[in-house]
């Protein structure tokens, strides 16, 4: 039976000068499988000005055959900087963890509110996670005109989590003439 992932066993992934936003265990690269998600941040330097917050970076973590935890992804793209989602505050979400996937879900705005939901998807016979799906979406607090737009490989191709920028996706979803 492999060793529990405790908070010091994570603490190893997170380098010198960040610190840890959050962990999400779970069956990682399959059913009964223990992996997590990291979402690191570059600790602010003190002279910084407000509103200056650090990159982020998300991290991936699944067992070796040995049982011991091995990075096997990292994308400093996906997850924007804490001061970055304006008004609505920090945009990072939440992570979840299912067998095999997971979703990175993040937001922000004022008047109008965006939302992602970015999902990869485990290729066990390339050792790698791809993006599967994408969930974007817009609403006005004011008038609440609410647009959805979703995407899958289809649309996208093969993208390879490492090589994922949100920014490549094209325009987000616009409220005009939305119902």
């Amino acid at each position: 039976m492999p060793p529990p992932i405790t908070a010091d066993r994570l603490a190893r992934f997170v380098p010198a000068g960040y610190r840890l936003v959050d962990a999400t265990q779970g069956a990682l690269t399959g059913p009964g499988t223990q992996g997590a998600v990291l979402v690191i941040e570059a600790i602010a330097d003190p002279g910084s000005q407000l509103g200056e917050s650090g990159r982020r970076q998300v991290i991936l973590l699944a067992r070796d055959a040995g049982d011991a935890l091995r990075v096997v992804g990292r994308n400093d793209r996906i997850v924007p900087c804490s001061t970055c989602g304006g008004l609505a505050g920090d945009p990072y979400g939440y992570t979840q963890v299912d067998a095999g996937r997971f979703t990175i879900a993040t937001g922000g705005g004022s008047r109008e509110r965006w939302a992602n939901d970015y999902t990869f998807a485990y290729e066990p016979d390339a050792r790698r996670f791809v993006l599967d799906g994408v969930k974007r979406s817009v609403t006005d607090t004011h008038t609440d005109a609410h647009r959805i737009v979703t995407s899958d490989p289809r649309d996208f191709g093969v993208i390879a989590f490492d090589d994922f920028d949100p920014g490549q996706l094209g325009d987000a979803p616009v409220l005009d003439g939305a119902e």
